[in-house]
């Protein structure tokens, strides 16, 4: 994630703007890098928590580029840990997980946001979106599979239909989609606005959609997913996108494939997605999609 220009330059130019003078809270520090971009552009104080032994690699690091009297790390939870003041002026984190939601850091932002932001204080960032378009990824499918017609001169196509269910099951994460496999226009499926958001906002909904693929498509191989988040630093509007148009982060698309390929004639796409969080393992998401081509179930 360091070696994400992209995810870095966007942050470090969002802080620029809107730290001077605050006090900040750093939500996941990690390294400590959002912690001491926000030193480095004159916080007051800047409170860096994290749960993670990397903790006391933070600390080090703060150390030595000589941000220790401005940057305290708190190793523990957010849920769990004490602050020694009772607000912040400015809430940071970079809690964007594969398909936005998994990993559920936006739970403990909203957590922090509640028992500590002032009441006209800011959020880094402050919205969210998350899209959905049909995609043809079919050099992917079709490699993978073949693998099973030649092993060492044996023949294993048997083990294709396990496989590919295997395969169909879970979302292919963090996966470059080119904006030529995009075969329709994509549609919102989510907006959050992190200053008013509640728990039961995003970790429960559902959202239905019609696409209309391009005359010269005859394949669906699956849906792709992507977000942007959204830093609004007063009259500025700062964007940090993981779109297939745009340059690539290490976030990249994340591709949910369909147990076959199925043609198209200039078919509507017809169905809904719905997402829920895991309520054994909160860090995990399932997510759901129902669709047809046709009047005919995929």
């Amino acid at each position: 994630m360091l070696k994400d220009t992209i995810r870095c330059t966007t942050y470090a130019k969002a802080i620029d703007g809107a730290v001077k003078d605050k006090v900040v809270l750093d939500v996941g520090c990690g390294t400590g890098i959002l912690s001491m971009l926000c030193a480095k552009s004159g916080a007051k104080k800047v409170y860096g928590v994290e749960a993670s032994d990397m903790a006391e690699n933070a600390k080090n690091l703060i150390q030595k580029n000589k941000f220790s009297e401005i940057v305290t790390i708190v190793k523990g939870k957010i849920e769990d840990i004490e602050l020694p003041v009772s607000e912040v002026d400015v809430i940071v984190s970079e809690w964007m997980g594969i398909f936005l939601l998994f990993e559920s850091m936006l739970e403990s932002v909203v957590f922090a946001r509640d028992k500590w932001l002032k009441k006209d204080g800011l959020l880094l960032p402050s919205s969210a979106n998350m899209y959905l378009a049909p995609v043809v990824y079919s050099e992917w499918r079709d490699n993978r599979l073949s693998t099973f017609k030649d092993v060492c001169g044996i023949d294993l196509t048997l083990l294709i239909p396990i496989a590919q269910k295997e395969f169909t099951s879970r979302c292919l994460k963090a996966t470059s989609i080119s904006p030529t496999q995009v075969i329709s226009s994509p549609i919102k499926i989510k907006s959050l606005d992190i200053n008013t958001i509640q728990l039961e906002d995003f970790t429960s909904f559902s959202t239905e959609f019609i696409f209309k693929p391009s005359p010269k498509c005859d394949r669906l191989d699956g849906f792709c997913t992507w977000f942007d988040v959204t830093f609004q630093v007063g009259t500025s509007t700062i964007v940090l996108t993981t779109s297939p148009f745009s340059s690539e982060t290490h976030w990249k698309q994340d591709i949910f494939l369909l147990d076959s390929a199925i043609q198209l004639n200039e078919d509507e796409i017809v169905g809904s997605i719905k997402v829920g969080q895991n309520q054994t393992w909160k860090r995990h998401w399932t997510v759901v999609f129902e669709a047809s081509v046709n009047n005919q179930c995929l």
